[in-house]
């Protein structure tokens, strides 16, 4: 929660106040039941692409050993995320056609001023969020997991160029994600609120949810994995995204409400999803 407060603490300072929303963005009008019925479609057909999406990236993945992204999991995660990044912003446009909506009123489009201090908040909130995990690190041995979830701690000077070659991979998806779910896909659903955030953060990691449970349902029936034939460690792989981007969704939105702004809340998530990836994957 340390990076959602600070990113709206920040917003208080004279530099980034013109970030700041005068009041809270309310939901989008709710469109007609037909049009709603069309988004509903459109997040259970992206949540179903996302499936075969991960199988294409493993085998993408594998079949490119790259001496530039030379980390096994965080290509496949990496490809995976392009190829959901470029699905979702396909059906976003695609409704967009029949659907229209006014970018600039809902934020997609922004100055250039905007722009640079959105990256530059963006940039200070995680660099405040992992200097705290230094500073653990430093005066109490400690870092922060969470099973096979997540797993936040230290890392070396080395792992900034591997990070670097990643991140953009990682941007793109948690960019159009936020895109998609707060500037789309936050309409008013009447006197609860929090239906249709949580709706974003329910269709976003649904298709890896189906994936880990198909794999391990599998399991305890016959006593081997779905894809065994491919890799065992498939559905591992898969236990960060099932948190992470939740998680992202919510944040993002958080942020959208007090700014109006999708990429503050992208970009941050996007950076971090990228550092607990490749920091906690074997190199080589």
């Amino acid at each position: 929660m340390f990076v959602l407060f600070s990113a709206l603490a920040m917003l208080d300072l004279p530099y980034f106040s013109e970030l700041k929303a005068q009041t809270d963005v309310a939901p989008w009008p709710a469109p007609e039941d037909k049009v709603r019925k069309k988004m509903l479609r459109s997040q259970i057909i992206t949540a179903a692409l996302s499936i075969p999406a991960y199988l294409i990236a493993f085998a993408i993945g594998f079949l490119l050993q790259s001496s530039f992204w030379n980390q096994g999991a965080s290509r496949v995660i990496g490809i995976w995320s392009l190829l959901c990044g470029l699905i979702t912003l396909l059906i976003l446009r695609a409704s967009q056609k029949k659907n229209p909506i006014d970018k600039a009123e809902r934020g997609i489009t922004i100055s250039k001023q905007k722009l640079i201090k959105t990256v530059v908040l963006a940039l200070s909130v995680v660099g405040a969020s992992f200097m705290l995990v230094y500073l653990s690190d430093y005066f109490f041995l400690t870092d922060y997991r969470l099973w096979c979830f997540a797993t936040i701690r230290a890392f070396d000077a080395q792992h900034w160029g591997m990070i670097l070659r990643f991140v953009p991979m990682w941007l793109f998806y948690y960019i159009i994600i936020s895109i998609s779910g707060n500037c789309s896909g936050y309409i008013d659903t009447g006197k609860n609120k929090w239906k249709s955030p949580l709706m974003q953060m329910f269709f976003v990691f649904l298709g890896p949810q189906i994936m880990i449970m198909a794999q391990y349902i599998t399991f305890f029936i016959t006593g081997k994995m779905l894809l065994d034939p491919l890799s065992g460690i498939m559905g591992i792989w898969l236990f960060p995204i099932v948190l992470i981007l939740p998680l992202s969704s919510l944040i993002s939105h958080m942020i959208y409400k007090k700014t109006k702004n999708p990429y503050i809340g992208g970009i941050i998530m996007g950076i971090i999803a990228c550092v607990l990836t490749v920091t906690n994957t074997l190199t080589g």
